[in-house]
């Protein structure tokens, strides 16, 4: 076992860091400011979503710098952040810490990491347009409160989309 497989910092244990792994998000996210990170907790302050997360903004930002790309990819601070951008509008530092979420969720996704959740809402979407199958009986009750009824999404044009992106590979699609 290699040295950098035994380092211990503080409570972040690093038995499988990859010290490639932040350089991955500078080259996604097109700029360095992650590196800027004081620990001050300010953006974890922010959050108003900070209560439901596993790890704190702050502690994900700095496994980020330590290559602690599973465990980053394996909790559920990344698909909870609701991207609002308090974090980034008060971070002292200038760092976009939600588009660094937003990142880190591709990067995950991009890894074979995708919680269970958005795998089946992307399987809803793939099957009816949306994250729900249109009843009918919705239709009639938008009809009876004077709304209009909720049209059908062309499939073929939903199907190409998907085919062109390859959302089916990331979401392991199941058949219909």
């Amino acid at each position: 076992m290699s040295v950098e497989n035994d380092i211990k910092i503080g409570w972040y244990g690093l038995p499988s860091a990859d010290f490639h792994f932040v350089d991955e998000i500078i080259k996604m996210r097109g700029d360095k400011k992650i590196l800027d990170c004081i620990q001050c907790g300010v953006c974890s302050g922010s959050c108003p979503v900070n209560f439901a997360m596993d790890y704190s903004p702050m502690q994900i930002i700095r496994m980020a710098q330590l290559g602690m790309k599973k465990t980053i990819f394996s909790s559920n601070t990344i698909w909870i952040c609701a991207t609002c951008y308090c974090c980034s509008d008060r971070c002292p530092q200038g760092i976009d810490v939600g588009d660094t979420m937003t990142t880190l969720r591709n990067l995950a996704i991009k890894n074979g990491y995708i919680r269970t959740l958005f795998e089946t809402l992307g399987n809803m979407i793939i099957k009816f347009g949306r994250t729900w199958d249109k009843q009918e009986f919705i239709n009639e009750m938008r009809t009876d409160a004077g709304l209009n009824s909720i049209t059908t999404i062309n499939p073929v044009e939903l199907t190409k989309l998907i085919r062109q992106t390859n959302v089916e590979k990331l979401l392991k699609v199941k058949e219909a």
